[in-house]
């Protein structure tokens, strides 16, 4: 029995290490989680030679935010043309317009103007999208950072999971002990609807 309960300190001991941990390496709130960027994009490549998309709007302001949301759309799909095989997509900050004009990804390019569209008097905007290096870097450091909180949580979750299996089985002994045995199959049912609640609840903090 003090064995059991030296178990269950041991491991109560390394899931408050293993939290702290993971909360010291997470600076700001977690977002939803990315698979991890392939090998390849630990190194960026050049930086895309860049192209223009465009966007049609009856004032300019109409023609700048459709020109953005195609810039947007761009970006996108290009990480996904790079790293998408491995099932990675990139995450809602890293494609944030603030966020991509601060690496140059996504520029303006001039003012709105008139657009040769017959029949209707139409403004268009245009866009640069490239893929910089600076931000492939980035975009490769959120990745290695990911997987190092994905790590310690798996690592948080299978401690927890000992240790509430030492704590149900200790308790279910010391019960089994007290009652002589006249309430067995009580304390095992008890014991498995406990470790399905404990099992259900690691599951769903994934």
């Amino acid at each position: 029995m003090r064995s059991m309960w030296w178990l269950a300190l041991v491991a109560a001991a390394l899931v408050v290490a293993n939290v702290r941990m993971t909360g010291g390496a997470s600076g700001k709130p977690r977002r939803a989680r990315p698979a991890a960027v392939p090998a390849e994009a630990q190194a960026p490549r050049p930086a895309e030679r860049g192209e223009e998309v465009d966007g049609f709007g009856e004032t300019a302001e109409k023609a700048r935010k459709r020109a953005l949301v195609r810039a947007l759309e761009r970006v996108e799909e290009l990480l996904l043309e790079r790293y998408g095989a491995s099932g990675w997509r990139p995450t809602e900050e890293q494609l944030e317009p603030d966020y991509l004009a601060r690496f140059g990804v996504v520029t303006p390019r001039g003012e709105a103007e008139p657009a040769a569209v017959p029949g209707e008097k139409m403004l268009v905007a245009r866009y640069r999208v490239s893929l910089t290096p600076e931000y492939l870097r980035e975009v490769a450091r959120e990745a290695r950072h990911q997987r190092v909180q994905d790590r310690h949580l798996l690592l948080a979750r299978l401690l927890a999971g000992i240790l509430a299996l030492a704590l149900v089985t200790a308790g279910y002994l010391r019960l089994e002990e007290s009652t002589r045995g006249y309430a067995t199959q009580l304390l095992r049912a008890a014991a498995l609807v406990v470790l399905a609640l404990v099992g259900a609840g690691l599951f769903l903090t994934r």
